[in-house]
């Protein structure tokens, strides 16, 4: 009978993945895109879908920034710094995003900061009118960008190392077309808000904002609804995956990552380039 259980469980967790096609730990040995089977594939495309809404909305300002300039006001200094502002909040994101899928998971991680980034980038918009309102307009938008950490993080978790170099490669690179979307689907939806639908320019680039803040609330509902952190099933206490209180603390857990070299190595070539 505990044979026959646990072969049950072995089909509910892998669905029609092969039995050759995961480790001993249930994680996926390929990337099968188009086998929406669960859970490898399903993670995986919405933590793309995901981290692609976070790149649309992070990058939804520029295209329409020349309907932003009268409507707020903006010199031609201020779309620089506005710009400035997005890094750092990139920045101060995944440094939070770290621990935070650490003592959460990376699914509960992504989730939430998906619903968060959401509600900060509406309440941005909303109430931007002046240039310091664009300023923290971007600086919300660029805080969605930590979903990065988190995307990396749950591939890694669902994808063996046979798997996991092009799991996150296609994930990642997927998710960077949102950056390319918003280009074309930001103009175009206040074009017609403004053209067919007759809303004033001060307004009207208020409602496209609801684009990005709508695909980031469906996005981190999905992902949070979504029933695995890991191959076999949510993480136990959190996102740690172990059932037997391996729990670290928050500050150990950034104290680990600040006192890591490679951290600091791979930061450093990033700021160069």
């Amino acid at each position: 009978m505990g044979k026959e259980e646990e072969v049950h469980q072995e089909q509910y967790c892998y669905g029609d993945w092969p039995v050759d096609g995961v480790d001993a730990e249930g994680r996926a040995t390929e990337l099968r895109p188009l086998a929406l089977s669960r859970p490898h594939t399903q993670a995986f495309h919405l933590a793309w879908l995901s981290l692609f809404a976070c790149f649309f909305a992070a990058f939804a300002a520029p295209p329409i920034l020349p309907a932003l300039r009268p409507a707020l006001v903006l010199a031609p200094s201020d779309a620089s710094a506005a710009a400035v502002a997005s890094l750092p909040a990139a920045l101060v994101g995944r440094l939070a995003m770290g621990p935070a899928c650490d003592l959460l998971g990376p699914r509960r991680a992504s989730g939430v900061a998906s619903l968060v980034c959401a509600l900060a980038l509406a309440l941005a918009a909303v109430y931007a009118s002046s240039p310091a309102g664009f300023v923290a307009l971007r600086f919300c938008a660029g805080l969605s960008l930590s979903n990065f950490v988190a995307n990396q993080h749950w591939m890694s978790r669902i994808f063996a190392p046979s798997a996991v170099g092009l799991a996150n490669a296609v994930a990642a690179g997927w998710a960077n077309v949102g950056s390319a979307a918003t280009q074309i689907a930001m103009p175009l939806a206040y074009d017609y808000i403004v053209l067919r639908l007759g809303v004033p320019i001060t307004v009207a680039w208020r409602v496209a904002y609801l684009i990005p803040c709508a695909m980031l609330i469906a996005t981190g509902l999905a992902v949070l609804a979504f029933p695995y952190d890991l191959p076999r099933g949510c993480a136990a206490g959190g996102g740690g995956g172990d059932k037997g209180g391996n729990k670290q603390g928050f500050w150990k857990v950034v104290r680990g990552g600040v006192c890591d070299y490679r951290a600091w190595v791979l930061s450093w070539t990033k700021c160069k380039m």
